[in-house]
């Protein structure tokens, strides 16, 4: 095959290429809806965490004051995991599943420790 004759790939054609998915309105939302995501359903995540790791370690028999400290310094680590995650991952149908119903479960843990060891 002559060398001339090769078809130009559309990357070095000049052409915009043609993207799949979603319009620019489309895009912004979903990024927006990302940085919502991360900044406030991880500090949600990372709280109720935070109180379920604090139920777990005093019912667990560790003194209330150093289960607090122990969880006042895993916290920010849970957040800082989650908020890079929330920006790594591809498919945000899965951040948001993750985060909103990883904070229903830890949420109901942490209630269901307190009622144990209050109850």
């Amino acid at each position: 095959m002559n060398p001339v004759s090769k078809p130009i790939p559309s990357s070095m054609s000049g052409k915009p290429e043609q993207r799949s998915g979603r319009s620019t309105a489309g895009a912004i939302a979903a990024v927006l809806l990302r940085v919502v995501l991360a900044v406030l359903g991880c500090y949600v995540f990372s709280w109720f965490f935070a109180a379920a790791g604090l139920a777990a370690l005093c019912l667990a028999g560790v003194d209330f004051h150093d289960a607090e400290k122990t969880m006042m310094m895993l916290a920010p680590l849970v957040y800082l995991g989650m908020f890079l995650w929330a920006f790594a991952d591809r498919s945000l149908a899965r951040v948001c599943i993750l985060i909103v119903v990883g904070s229903i479960i830890l949420a109901w843990v942490a209630r269901a420790l307190e009622n144990l060891q209050l109850g």
